[in-house]
């Protein structure tokens, strides 16, 4: 079980005072934090993983088995986050909060010929995702959120070992999900921050124009969204941090570039390792709807020349619950 509904109750009705002898304060009346018992903190930092084959490699010689928790700690929660548009994101990691403060934090392989499981060694405080086999089933390729930056890790199924396929810094703030794909000949294709990114941003201390609304000639109705971009300096920030650089890593670690640095949201590599479908975001960005409104542009990409050709626009969606 992963959730533990019946206990999670008992927790919320343990009174505030219990724990006090754990955090003495001079006034038992003061707001603190407070700790249950320790029966029901055990409980609740009980490890609920349990081993589920249902990753294997090609060829079938190997399973990926994913470690995840569903904990975090005050020091990670409390990073700062940028929230634009309703996208959150973690400026000093340039990922999503999410992959920065709980999730996949370790991973094996089992082997079913010979009932071996091979723990693949990681650098600490280190969360996982992308978990993409090789075309021959020999390795696993994803992304090591390390404390400071997101990596491409590879890892060896039959041994275990795990390196950095490079240590340029993968941006994983809008495409979070299918932004790492093998190609045919052992390259990796994915999103990194540009080479050329300046500084970020900066607000202006004073405005160059007054605040500006506009609305529409007819009654049009609108959800409520958290988050929205307000000005032009949130727009600035979410362009900064939502542009990434498409790249081939080809297998020693040698970046290529493919194109100019676009707001990439999902990326998709042909069979034969020719072509790329991506679909990107655009501008006219929006005050009144959440990201997921904004303009989107679906392109088949030559992945050796970066030359684009258009399948589908998407215009910016306002009104009702387009966004």
């Amino acid at each position: 079980m992963r959730r533990l509904p019946a206990l999670l109750l008992i927790v919320l009705a343990v009174p505030l005072s219990v724990g006090a002898q754990d955090h003495p304060t001079t006034n038992p009346d003061a707001a603190t934090y407070q700790m249950p018992p320790a029966a029901i903190a055990e409980a609740l930092q009980t490890d609920k993983n349990y081993v589920v084959l249902d990753n294997p490699n090609p060829s079938g010689t190997h399973f990926l088995v994913v470690h995840e928790t569903e904990l975090s700690t005050l020091e990670l929660m409390s990073r700062p986050t940028y929230r634009l548009g309703e996208l959150q994101l973690r400026p000093g990691t340039n990922r999503l909060w999410t992959l920065d403060t709980y999730g996949n934090d370790g991973l094996s392989f089992f082997s079913p010929a010979d009932r071996t499981t091979r723990e693949v060694p990681l650098p600490d405080a280190t969360f996982l995702s992308e978990f993409v086999w090789s075309p021959d089933g020999s390795q696993v390729a994803f992304l090591a959120h390390l404390p400071n930056q997101t990596e491409v890790w590879v890892a060896d199924a039959a041994s275990g070992a795990a390196r950095a396929r490079t240590n340029h810094r993968v941006l994983a703030t809008v495409a979070a999900g299918d932004m790492l794909q093998w190609g045919p000949d052992g390259s990796l294709y994915t999103l990194i921050v540009p080479l050329d990114r300046g500084p970020e941003p900066q607000a202006r201390r004073i405005p160059s124009s007054p605040t500006v609304r506009k609305t529409r000639d007819r009654p049009t109705s609108s959800r409520t969204y958290p988050y929205l971009l307000e000005n032009a300096h949130d727009e600035a920030l979410f362009e900064y941090y939502a542009r990434s650089q498409l790249v081939r890593m080809d297998p020693r670690g040698r970046i290529h570039t493919i194109g100019e640095p676009q707001m990439w949201e999902e990326i998709a590599l042909s069979p034969d390792g020719n072509h790329i479908l991506a679909t990107r975001i655009e501008r006219p960005f929006s005050f009144r709807t959440s990201y997921r409104g904004f303009p989107r542009r679906t392109v088949i990409v030559d992945a050796a020349s970066g030359d684009e050709v258009e399948l589908d626009y998407s215009p910016l969606r306002e009104g009702g619950f387009g966004g």
